[in-house]
């Protein structure tokens, strides 16, 4: 499963797996938490209907870029919360793990300012940012996760954020893998097929996915 189309694309293209993108409602129309309830129930109608397009259930992941790596690291916590399908990987790519934005969503005129933004289109009610799943990184609770995969960039604004989950899931037992790409920043805007930096990081997925599905 993936969050988004042109990374949905750029799946098919280098793997043999069967994609899905999530066409959830996005901000400022589609508040918490109707965006993560559609993933979860298109999680729901995969794993259902899985045989009808040749798919197999034994061997499912979710991948997210940016706000979708959020969206995507959520769905975990909420399936296992939910006694939902198993999950056998989960790839965050730059994820926005962290909504309280440190302490605020009020513009402080500093870099993490557009994550602000964002939260506040996202969230009806400011004090969310502190329900996990708006904000993974401070759950109570990260054990039994799918393994993961989170790619960051060494000059993105999210990439320290994303270290701590990285050093949290660690703590509660789940196998986790850190890749940090050097000298650059944040790229999901770039677009998987029109920047090559791009593409070094999405290849990073891609390889997971193999060595994910290869054990099965």
């Amino acid at each position: 499963m993936s969050d988004e189309p042109n990374l949905a694309r750029y799946l098919c293209s280098k793997t043999s797996a069967i994609v899905i993108s999530v066409g959830y409602l996005n901000s400022p129309e589609g508040k918490f938490p109707l965006p993560l309830e559609q993933c979860f129930d298109t999680l729901i109608w995969t794993t259902e209907h899985a045989s009808e397009f040749s798919g197999d259930t034994s061997r499912l992941a979710v991948i997210g870029d940016s706000a979708g790596g959020n969206m995507a690291a959520a769905l975990c916590l909420m399936a296992r919360d939910r006694s939902g399908p198993r999950i056998d990987l989960q790839v965050l790519i730059n994820p926005a793990i962290d909504l309280r934005c440190n302490g605020t969503t009020l513009r402080q005129n500093d870099a993490l300012d557009t994550l602000r933004w964002q939260a506040n289109q996202y969230l009806s009610n400011p004090n969310d940012v502190y329900n996990p799943y708006v904000s993974p990184l401070i759950a109570n609770d990260l054990s039994n996760l799918p393994p993961a995969v989170i790619i960051l960039a060494e000059k993105d604004d999210l990439c320290e954020s994303g270290h701590k989950y990285a050093d949290r899931l660690l703590l509660f037992g789940n196998n986790t893998l850190i890749y940090c790409q050097m000298g650059i920043g944040h790229l999901a805007g770039d677009g998987a097929r029109s920047s090559l930096r791009a593409q070094e990081s999405l290849n990073v997925a891609i390889k997971a996915l193999q060595n994910a599905f290869l054990k099965k």
